[in-house]
C-alpha cells in the first residue's frame, strides 16, 4: 500500500527521510473541516512538505525522529505543538541536563556499566540533545481527549511503554488507528525502563486490542491490518523475552550490563548500550 495509500485511506501518509535508522518516518496529515490539517509526527531534521495550512502539530512521543523538526514547523506555520504532559516533562528536562544525566548515571552505575562506558553514554546523550531541535510543548493532550476532524472524532489514547507519555489516535467512525511506535509491523518496540513500564506496556496493548480497527497507521513501515493478531504476537514476544532475561539473571547472577551483552551482543554505540541495559532492567522487574 505505498503509492495507493492516499486513495485507500482518508489520512495522508508522508514518508519523511531520517538521518538515522530505520531511515524514514511516517508523518500523517489529518484533514479538518476548514481545509486545514493536523500533522502527527514530523521527522527529525528536515520537515515534510505540506499540502496546505497546518492548525496543530501533534507528537506521539518525544523521540527525535518524531519531534526533531517540530520547532521549525511551528516557526514556519504558527501551529502549536501538542503532546502528552509526560513527554513535555522529558523535553523540559533537556534544559537541565546535569539533573537527568546524574539520575541516569546512578541507574547505569548500579546496573554494572563501567565508568568509561558511562562517560561515553553521557557524551552521546549531550550530543543527542541537539536532535530534538528545541522542541517544546505548547499544549498537552491527555488520555481520552477528543479532537474534531473532517473524519469524525479523533480520540487520544495514552499507551505507555516505549515512552511514558506515548499517544495513539483512534478514529472510531473510520476504524483507523495512528499508532506511533506502539504498533509497527514486524517489529517490537524498545521499552524505556522506569518502575512498572513493562506492565503498563502490556496493559496498553490489551487496551488497543479491544478497539474495532480496520487499518493501523504506524510511524514506520506501511499501514497494515489484523491489529489483534499483531498485538497477540507482541504479547507472546514480550513474555518470552521476559522469561529469557529473568532465567539468565537467575542462572548467572550477572549485572544488567553483563546480561545485556551476553543476551544480545556488544551494542554498536554508547546510546544502544544504554538502551540495552535499561531494557534488561524493564524485563527483570518483578
Amino acid at each position: 500500500m505505498a503509492a495507493s495509500d492516499k486513495f485507500i485511506l482518508p489520512i495522508q501518509r508522508l514518508e519523511v527521510a531520517l538521518p538515522v535508522s530505520p531511515g524514514s518516518l511516517n508523518a500523517y496529515l489529518v484533514p479538518l473541516r476548514n481545509s486545514a490539517w493536523i500533522l502527527i509526527d514530523c521527522g527529525m531534521s528536515s520537515p515534510p512538505a505540506l499540502p496546505g495550512p497546518i492548525s496543530q502539530i501533534i507528537v506521539t512521543h518525544a523521540h527525535p525522529d518524531h519531534c526533531g523538526a517540530a520547532a521549525k514547523l511551528r516557526a514556519a506555520t504558527g501551529a502549536p505543538i501538542r503532546m502528552h504532559r509526560l513527554e513535555s516533562e522529558v523535553l523540559a528536562a533537556l534544559n537541565e541536563p546535569e539533573k537527568w544525566l546524574a539520575a541516569e548515571d546512578a541507574v547505569l552505575s548500579q546496573s554494572g556499566v563501567p565508568a568509561v562506558a558511562r562517560q561515553k553514554i553521557r557524551a552521546h546523550s549531550l550530543m543527542m540533545r541537539r536532535a530534538f531541535g528545541g522542541c517544546t510543548a505548547d499544549e498537552w493532550i491527555e488520555d481520552g481527549d477528543l479532537i474534531e476532524t473532517a473524519l469524525g472524532p479523533m480520540i487520544a489514547i495514552h499507551t505507555p511503554g516505549h515512552a511514558a507519555g506515548h499517544l495513539c489516535f483512534h478514529f472510531p467512525e473510520r476504524k483507523l488507528l495512528i499508532t506511533g511506535d506502539q504498533l509497527v509491523e514486524h517489529h517490537a518496540p524498545y521499552i524505556e525502563y522506569e518502575p512498572g513500564s513493562l506492565e503498563r506496556y502490556r496493559q496498553s496493548l490489551l487496551r488497543l486490542a479491544g478497539l474495532d480497527i480496520d487499518w493501523v497507521l504506524p510511524a514506520h513501515g506501511l499501514p497494515f491490518q489484523h491489529h489483534r493478531r499483531h498485538i497477540q504476537a507482541l504479547l507472546v514476544h514480550c513474555q518470552r523475552k521476559m522469561q529469557s532475561v529473568r532465567a539468565a539473571k537467575a542462572r548467572t547472577g550477572k549485572s544488567p550490563h553483563d546480561l545485556a551483552i551476553a543476551l544480545w551482543g556488544p551494542p554498536p554505540n554508547p546510546f544502544q548500550l544504554r538502551c540495552a541495559v535499561l531494557e534488561v532492567l524493564a524485563y527483570c522487574e518483578e
